[in-house]
């Protein structure tokens, strides 16, 4: 994340619940330990790729998340046939059904509606790592 520089290279999390309109849309993020809800425009914000969490995996021992089975990500642009109706769901990396792009994997999708348990090939730049865990955000808890 960036802003000013202030925060370059710090780690956060963000419930986005609404689709921002442009790049320039503040976006609130849980930052730091101590999880400060500070705003952001969309276009600082990068998403994380691999399975790196400080404190519990380090980078050096980090794989990226198309590489790791059973990995929670989340959708945020189109799939391999620019499907934008994924964008925002909750999928689980899945073993690939056949030979894939190095950088490409298939995901399940895990949130509930249309397109729950179906199957997909995205790119890496499509997903963003989650967490299993729930967080709390506007004083509710989130899975």
């Amino acid at each position: 994340m960036w802003r000013q520089g202030r925060y370059d290279g710090k780690r956060g999390f963000t419930v986005v619940t609404t689709m921002p309109d442009n790049c320039n849309k503040v976006i609130q993020v849980k930052l730091g330990h101590e999880e400060s809800k500070l705003s952001f425009p969309a276009k600082c914000i990068f998403p994380e790729t691999t399975t790196e969490r400080p404190g519990y995996v380090t980078h050096d021992a980090a794989k990226h998340v198309i590489h790791t089975v059973g990995c929670r990500v989340v959708i945020i642009r189109p799939d391999s046939t620019g499907n934008t109706d994924l964008i925002g769901n909750y999928a689980i990396t899945i073993p690939h059904r056949e030979v894939l792009p190095p950088d490409y994997t298939e995901v399940r999708i895990m949130t509930e509606g249309p397109f729950k348990d179906e199957c997909f090939f995205v790119k890496e730049d499509s997903l963003c790592r989650s967490h299993f865990e729930p967080v709390q955000w506007n004083h509710e808890y989130i899975v």
